[in-house]
């Protein structure tokens, strides 16, 4: 493990340490990079200074809903259908045509959670990779909280050891830190995220099946709120000690990635940064609320994201929590290993 880490930490920062003397246009070059999650497919593009592992100027911004991790939760044999896989590589032959015209050196995609758990997983992401064109990597738990993290301090300019980032998926949650420069990540590597909560609440605190007609919560009594929330606060006493006690300082920003953090929870408390009190006062707003009445294609996950989040803050002492607009993508952006031999790289959409 202290190896990966080193090595990781080397392909961030090192690469442009090492290269500091290189300068000019050579360092500067256009990036895609796409984020293949649970129940989101994004695509970044970027202007990266690739001598200093900075993101320039974010060119490309677009996402498109693939419920993967809805699929998988009602499969009868843990795998993902042709159906949801043909929908998955629609979206990233879409998203990679809207990324051509603004001319990147290379496509590279990463996939989270749900490829890790699919049966037919490996043979998923291959099926994706060959119909697109673009190189897709299936990452694991402690890559992606890595990968996230450096993603957010490219972002934000903000130095590693200010910060614990906390990113939210549809099918995995993590906290990552380092408590000095030199030490090794401290990782929380959850699973309950957004849409396996989603599910929880519907399953086990309302009592009904998953099906093609159900597939929300909405709308959530107050007792069913309240036991929610219990279940969110039991899986956060499970973060390691270590973090507890960055996450409660107060010393440290809390920087919340992943779309749970910037459209959910900051689309629903109206602020950048907030605080228990806010997701809370937004609870009480719209756990009454029907999906028509929430509106948008992510009503049935935006009531159970506030409850999820409350519960964590509370059980760890979180403070405030900054929303950034980061996602995995950014960090495969600065990350040179993924980039290496793919400055002839041709996409499904150029063909």
């Amino acid at each position: 493990m202290k190896l990966t880490l080193l090595l990781l930490a080397a392909l961030f920062v090192g690469y442009g340490v090492t290269n500091f003397a290189q300068s000019g246009k050579k360092c500067l070059e256009n990036r895609a990079a796409f984020d293949v999650g649970s129940g989101v497919t994004r695509v970044v593009v970027a202007k990266v200074d690739k001598c200093q592992a900075k993101i320039i100027k974010e060119l490309l911004y677009e996402k498109i809903q693939v419920s993967y991790k809805d699929e998988l939760e009602v499969s009868t044999d843990n795998s993902l259908s042709p159906k949801i896989l043909k929908q998955g590589i629609d979206s990233l032959k879409v998203l990679a045509k809207k990324a051509r015209s603004f001319r990147p050196v290379g496509y590279v995609g990463v996939a989270t959670s749900v490829f890790r758990q699919a049966s037919n997983g490996p043979s998923s992401i291959e099926m994706l990779a060959k119909e697109s064109g673009i190189k897709i990597h299936v990452i694991d738990q402690d890559k992606e909280a890595q990968i996230g993290f450096y993603g957010a301090l490219a972002s934000t300019r903000l130095d590693q050891e200010d910060v614990v980032v906390w990113d939210i998926g549809g099918g995995s949650m993590q906290f990552v830190a380092k408590p000095k420069k030199n030490q090794e990540f401290l990782v929380y590597k959850g699973k309950l995220a957004s849409n396996l909560f989603k599910n929880t609440i519907i399953t086990k605190l309302q009592n009904k099946k998953l099906n093609g007609v159900i597939s929300s919560p909405n709308p959530m009594s107050v007792s069913v709120v309240k036991l929610a929330r219990e279940i969110a606060e039991k899986e956060a006493s499970k973060v390691n000690t270590g973090l507890k006690k960055l996450l409660s300082s107060g010393n440290r920003k809390v920087i919340g990635i992943g779309g749970v953090h910037y459209y959910s929870i900051r689309g629903q408390t109206g602020d950048d940064i907030f605080d228990l009190g806010s997701v809370e006062e937004a609870i009480k707003k719209r756990s009454q609320m029907n999906d028509k009445e929430i509106g948008g294609k992510y009503a049935p996950t935006e009531v159970s994201n506030l409850v999820l989040v409350a519960g964590f803050m509370k059980q760890l002492g979180i403070k405030q929590v900054q929303a950034v607009k980061v996602n995995m993508a950014h960090g495969v952006l600065i990350n040179e290993l993924y980039w290496r031999g793919l400055h002839t790289q041709t996409v499904g959409a150029d063909r």
